[in-house]
């Protein structure tokens, strides 16, 4: 039991007897006030850049958050374009409850190990769809891996709040660059560290674009296009993972065919799953190789003030010009359906079948180096990311 309803005078505050916190009962309370409201499934704030999604009100159901955090701000994580994953009752993808922490302790991507620069600027929200049976948001942590927060002596940021949003706000203010508008922590104008950047690791692009489709068979899908110039680079996709996950069976598929890699993630004990499929790596088929020889479920330490955290992730290697990655997520229990992909000729088109589920997804790069995504099911668009 927590302890701050012993600290209230109500007799039931939040479901608390006195003795007893019940969370599972006060959870499935919640959620069906929830469901009997009808709230939306979907919340995205295009101020914060924060967007949460779900295929219903229910503890079972399949959870996905995606931040590119449009603002700056105070004991912000390294972490634009971060995602976090839970399904039937549990987390897949999670991340660290502290403060602060550097990318390696995030869901993102880490070029030539070089995460985004610490306290990093804000990102960027370029797109978001918000559909029946798809919701889909697409981010661009490039501010965040290119600069990294300065000082007084630093250059001054001239993008404004407006910059990084979808829709423009009609607040004076937020036409006004950072440099200018008053520092988080002093109200001064001038806008104090966040207010100034200095070069990290400059990049081109670092979009990312996470999306969940709902159904009978729900999955999620996580796509990634960062380039840092015109040559190869190494690219390490992160997913972080509870301490109870383990790597249940891997399998390998043939580069520029169907999949790049299987890796279906279990409990140590129970039949809930997730498949993580690797269906593109790279700017050409022969560059997964790496993918297929170099993924693992690591273990690291994090050090900090004299104290050890140990935490677990999956990590997957890139050697190409083009930090591409298409991941599809399927989170399910074991003995039902697992999805069959099958790429069209040219490799702009896949297909997912699960079960009597099947859904056509279209892939088109667009000038600025972006997947957009439309996605059909039954013949009918269910989502498009242009």
């Amino acid at each position: 039991a927590p302890w701050w309803p012993q600290m209230i005078a109500n007799d039931d505050p939040l479901g608390y007897d006195g003795q007893h916190y019940d969370f599972g009962a006060r959870l499935d309370a919640v959620m069906a006030v929830l469901r009997e409201q009808g709230e939306p499934l979907t919340y995205y704030s295009d101020y914060r850049g924060l967007m949460t999604t779900r295929t219903a009100w229910g503890r079972d159901e399949v959870f996905l958050y995606f931040e590119p955090r449009n603002v700056p701000g105070g004991h912000t994580r390294d972490s634009r374009n971060e995602f976090v994953l839970a399904a039937h009752g549990r987390l897949w993808a999670t991340r660290t409850t502290a403060v602060e922490d550097s990318s390696e302790l995030h869901s993102v991507m880490l070029i030539d190990g070089e995460g985004q620069g610490h306290q990093c600027p804000q990102g960027t929200t370029v797109a978001m769809i918000d559909e029946p049976r798809a919701t889909f948001c697409v981010g661009d942590a490039r501010w965040a891996y290119s600069h990294a927060a300065g000082s007084d002596e630093d250059a001054p940021v001239k993008v404004t709040p407006n910059d990084s949003r979808l829709q423009p706000s009609p607040l004076p203010w937020m036409d006004k660059p950072w440099s200018f508008l008053p520092a988080w922590n002093t109200g001064m104008k001038g806008g104090g560290r966040h207010g100034h950047w200095r070069e990290h690791n400059p990049v081109q692009y670092a979009y990312r674009t996470a999306g969940l489709v709902r159904g009978e068979h729900p999955y999620a899908l996580i796509i990634d296009d960062y380039r840092k110039d015109d040559r190869q680079h190494l690219y390490k996709w992160l997913m972080q993972v509870p301490e109870d996950v383990r790597i249940a069976s891997r399998s390998v598929g043939t580069p520029g065919q169907d999949k790049v890699l299987d890796l279906l993630l279990g409990e140590k004990e129970g039949d809930r799953r997730l498949l993580l499929r690797v269906l593109a790596a790279g700017a050409e088929p022969s560059e997964a190789k790496l993918v297929q020889t170099d993924t693992k479920l690591e273990s690291y330490e994090k050090h900090d003030r004299g104290n050890v955290t140990t935490y677990q992730r999956i990590s997957l290697s890139l050697k190409s010009v083009h930090g591409h990655f298409i991941i599809l997520l399927h989170p399910h229990c074991k003995g039902q359906p697992m999805p069959v992909t099958v790429w069209n000729r040219d490799r702009t088109q896949v297909t997912i079948t699960i079960g009597d589920q099947k859904d056509v997804v279209d892939f088109a790069m667009t000038e600025s180096g972006r997947t957009k995504v439309r996605i059909a099911r039954n013949r009918e668009d269910i989502a498009c990311t242009d």
